[in-house]
């Protein structure tokens, strides 16, 4: 008979569990889980007692039966509620390692961006155009580096966030396009929706700018051959799709771009960005992160 009450017992704890215990207020969800279960286990107690008397054609059992029934279901409520709370408790620390494992590794991503935004490569190749422009056109130079600086000031004060607005990272979208289109001219196209610039939300800091250096990266392009690459928003996603020509000789990845937002993203909601791969076109959905998406 105990054998039976604990195994019904630990079949709905885990259920209840799960519906009254949260991080959030674990102390309070454990008393309900508590009081809960034992009702739940003196009701099927109530329900046995009755069901047999009935089987057995007994208008009423003995006191000392209907105790004993009522006994086994007190610590099948125990020895479930125990096993049941062992059970979440362990995968509670297990979650909390990989919350910890992935927070450090989200913050050597962030620094690994910055790194790459401050790379002496990508420096020099800006402070070459700008000395260029300084001597060919004093105006063009003054918009270079203001646009620079934007640059430079948004990846240094928005390194430790976890997210910004997303109107803010399509305006450091622009600035960072603005030096590219000064380096590669017509050989590559970005283009903006409307419906995107006006939409509300928040994503991981430099997370556009990185999708967009991929795509520079790992292809080939010209001026009679250009690099396309459209951002728009669809199903709650900002979309960021280019074309496709492969290099001859690909860059070996740094790792630096994809993994660095889909970590941060792990963290930061329930929902993970997806990339497709169709018809010569890479596109990769990141989803705007609203406060629904932390629940």
């Amino acid at each position: 008979m105990i054998f039976l009450f604990v195994q019904l017992s630990i079949f709905y704890s885990r259920a209840v569990h799960q519906r009254l215990v949260s991080t959030a207020h674990p102390y309070g969800g454990l008393m309900a889980y508590s009081v809960t279960l034992l009702l739940l286990n003196n009701l099927v107690a109530y329900v046995l007692a009755r069901l047999t008397g009935y089987l057995f054609f007994i208008d009423g059992l003995p006191f000392l039966q209907v105790q004993h029934i009522y006994v086994y279901a007190t610590m099948a409520a125990f020895i479930s509620g125990t096993y049941t709370s062992a059970y979440y408790l362990h995968q509670y620390m297990i979650d909390a390692d990989e919350k910890k494992r992935l927070e450090t590794v989200a913050m050597q991503e962030k620094m690994n961006a910055l790194k790459q935004q401050i790379d002496p490569h990508f420096m020099f190749n800006n402070f070459s155009i700008l000395s260029e422009l300084i001597v060919e056109d004093g105006r063009l130079a003054v918009k270079f580096l203001d646009n620079l600086s934007k640059v430079y000031r948004y990846v240094i004060g928005n390194h430790d966030k976890d997210t910004v607005a997303l109107s803010a990272e399509l305006a450091f979208l622009d600035s960072y396009m603005y030096l590219m289109s000064m380096r590669y001219e017509d050989a590559v196209i970005v283009s903006v929706s409307g419906e995107l610039r006006n939409s509300p939300g928040r994503i991981p800091p430099v997370s556009l700018q990185l999708l967009v250096e991929n795509a520079l990266k790992h292809n080939r392009f010209s001026a009679t051959q250009p690099l396309l690459v459209r951002l728009s928003v669809a199903d709650g996603c900002v979309v960021v799709s280019n074309t496709m020509h492969p290099l001859a000789s690909p860059t070996v990845s740094t790792g630096v771009g994809l993994s660095n937002i889909t970590v941060r993203y792990a963290l930061l909601c329930n929902r993970k960005p997806r990339v497709s791969k169709a018809d010569g076109v890479f596109t990769v959905y990141l989803p705007i992160i609203t406060d629904a998406l932390h629940e």
